[in-house]
């Protein structure tokens, strides 16, 4: 049975979303004189490039992820959460790997992988000590970004860099396939209880299963061979059946709502993101290899970062869903950002389009920090400027978590 949530529970995620919207600012902010093509001011390494890259898959995404699961984990499990020292010194961990990017780049690599594990190490342990097979995937997945960040740490003229940088960027794709599964539809469906409509949204199981086989296939054979004609066909396979998934979420009818709606949207990346692929691979010429991975690093890991983030820290701190106009222009500024980052390869005057993304994405996560400051700088207890949902009217965010993605099923 799941357990409920208590105050000191609510705090787990906070310095993790904290530092994962100020390394989303940075690890961009940083590259942008790199990518107008301005030389770093700094002559050893690490370059600008690596931490950009490094700096989503390595940085923010782990801290997202810890902040969600250290959260979600009591739910899933029925299990007392970790400590609160235990989470202290998990986020210093995390920090250690951050800051070794600056001060000691040769290990960086490594701190960051060990981090990653132990995540993936308290994951399974959690969920082996409460049976709950169901979310045995999540510590896999976890384990194999963690190998890929330790293949990325040793690569130093060993030509691991970008084997590990694939197999990374597949496990995070997997993390969304996983849990965006769970808290779209269910956010949407609850949405449409919100408004007194029986919920549209059927879970065909031979959706389910096809599309999760064409995209486990379409992961592998990208991580081992990425510019074979046949992993080329198995994107286009995956583009498809996650297509079809989404189109089953109803995702057009919350054009309205739209906390809801990036979710989807950011979903929808994973998708396109494989479209891109098998076009470059299959026609050559068309589409780059730098456009199609921006569609999964900016559109599908970047927004869906931003989204989920923003979903709980809602959650956490009770507030009711009311429109927020800052919130909306931060979905809106992710979503600048995607669509110009994706579209500086295919128009003139590049550095524009690299300037607009950059600044954008900046906005983003720099207006979350704004609208959420009390809930994640603040005591939570007080919540000033937020507005306390009485027991048993909580808003679309918070029940719809709760049963996408927090309660064991």
């Amino acid at each position: 049975m799941a357990r409920a949530v208590t105050p000191s529970d609510r705090e787990r995620h906070r310095v993790f979303f904290i530092f994962a919207a100020l390394d989303a600012i940075l690890c961009v902010g940083i590259w942008l004189p790199a990518g107008l093509g301005i030389e770093q001011v700094w002559g050893s390494p690490p370059s600008v490039r690596s931490l950009h890259a490094q700096g989503l898959l390595f940085g923010v995404v782990p801290a997202t992820m810890t902040g969600f699961l250290l959260t979600a984990l009591p739910r899933w499990t029925g299990r007392q959460p970790i400590s609160r020292p235990a989470a202290i010194l998990l986020f210093w961990f995390w920090f250690a790997g951050r800051a070794a990017f600056f001060l000691l780049p040769a290990a960086a690599g490594s701190v960051s992988a060990a981090f990653i594990a132990l995540l993936a190490l308290i994951v399974a342990r959690e969920v082996a000590a409460a049976e709950d097979l169901r979310n045995v995937k999540i510590a896999l997945l976890l384990g194999a970004l963690s190998i890929g960040a330790g293949m990325v740490g040793v690569s130093a003229d060993r030509g691991f860099a970008e084997p590990g940088l694939r197999i990374s960027v597949a496990a995070i794709l997997g993390l969304i396939v996983v849990l965006g599964g769970r808290v779209v539809p269910s956010l949407t469906a609850h949405h449409f209880e919100m408004r007194g409509e029986k919920s549209p949204i059927v879970r065909r199981q031979w959706i389910e299963r096809a599309s999760a086989v064409a995209t486990a296939l379409a992961l592998c054979a990208w991580m081992i061979a990425p510019y074979e004609a046949t992993t080329g066909v198995a994107c286009a396979f995956a583009a498809v059946g996650q297509a079809a998934r989404l189109v089953q979420w109803h995702s057009w009818r919350m054009v309205a709502h739209l906390p809801v709606l990036v979710l989807h949207l950011a979903y929808g990346w994973v998708s396109i993101g494989f479209a891109f692929f098998a076009v470059h691979i299959l026609c050559p010429g068309t589409i780059s290899r730098v456009t199609a991975l921006h569609a999964w690093a900016v559109g599908a890991i970047g927004l869906m970062s931003l989204a989920i983030m923003a979903s709980m820290t809602r959650k956490q701190s009770g507030a009711a869903l009311r429109p927020s106009r800052m919130m909306s222009l931060s979905y809106v500024c992710g979503l600048v950002a995607v669509v110009t980052r994706i579209s500086a390869a295919a128009f003139p005057a590049q550095w524009i389009w690299l300037l607009l993304s950059t600044t954008t994405w900046i906005m983003s996560f720099a207006l979350f920090l704004i609208v959420f400051r009390r809930a994640l700088f603040g005591d939570l207890a007080s919540r000033r400027g937020l507005t306390p949902v009485p027991e048993g009217q909580d808003s679309v965010l918070k029940s719809g978590c709760e049963k996408g993605c927090l309660h064991k099923r």
